[in-house]
């Protein structure tokens, strides 16, 4: 089975650590990103399954950063955080081109169970 590689971007850094934490299992590689540049470098230089993206970030926004992934030859899967719960906000960044959207708080175990399927349908 091959390492499967995630990049999570979040500014908040107690929910960074926590998702990070929570994936963290021995067939995946996490990396992490504190802020929309740092995650811009890194969808820029690595290949990622998956990206989980918050939407309210420093300098680039999850929407932008999923629409420039998705432009991308072998774009990554997309998940999108968001502690904005309206429907005209899901469909953003549905149109963005993210794969789910997660609405902000949400158990460890609903994200894994999100992760998961997300990973399996790119297999």
């Amino acid at each position: 089975m091959s390492m499967e590689k995630i990049l999570v971007a979040d500014d908040e850094e107690a929910l960074r650590i926590l998702i990070c934490d929570t994936l963290e299992k021995e067939n995946r590689i996490i990396d992490e990103a504190r802020n929309g540049e740092e995650a811009c470098q890194l969808i820029l230089t690595e290949d990622y399954d998956l990206l989980i993206l918050d939407v309210m970030m420093p300098e680039r926004t999850g929407y932008e950063l999923c629409q420039e992934a998705k432009n991308m030859d072998n774009s990554p899967l997309v998940l999108i955080l968001t502690a904005k719960a309206q429907s005209a906000d899901r469909e953003k960044a549905l149109a963005a081109g993210a794969d789910h959207v997660m609405i902000k708080p949400f158990s460890t175990m609903a994200l894994e169970e999100v992760v998961e399927k997300l990973l399996e349908s790119r297999n």
